[in-house]
């Protein structure tokens, strides 16, 4: 288990966070997240393997595991981001520029927030 870690004041319960943008706001990965633990919970064991050897299957944790979340970036008003195309393939991967698209701050405290504050685990707002 990892220790507590403080971050200027504010209580981690580990180290562990997610990069700001590439998780959104943590909502849709913990859909993903819930959906992957219950169908992990009924998955068939395989008819081949000995019933002695059979092992359930790990229970998937929340997202409340994670030392915080960090939102996407959040501006002080609705910003539509960049215009074309966005994501393009390279020779080395993909490369993108959304340009933080967002909301605004205000959607974000009606539609986000509220979600947020019901997580058990501390949020950081990327504020832009």
């Amino acid at each position: 288990m990892l220790d507590r870690v403080n971050l200027g004041g504010l209580w981690l319960k580990n180290p562990v966070t997610v990069a700001s943008g590439t998780f959104g706001n943590g909502r849709e990965y913990s859909a993903i997240w819930s959906e992957a633990a219950s169908q992990a919970a009924v998955a068939p064991s395989s008819s081949t393997a000995p019933a002695a050897a059979a092992t359930p299957p790990a229970a998937t944790p929340p997202l409340s595991v994670l030392g915080a979340r960090i939102t996407k970036g959040v501006s002080a008003k609705p910003w539509p981001g960049n215009p074309g195309i966005r994501v393009t393939e390279t020779a080395s991967g993909l490369l993108n520029s959304i340009g933080l698209q967002n909301p605004g701050v205000e959607a974000f405290c009606a539609s986000e927030l509220p979600w947020l504050a019901a997580q058990d685990v501390p949020v950081i707002v990327n504020v832009c």
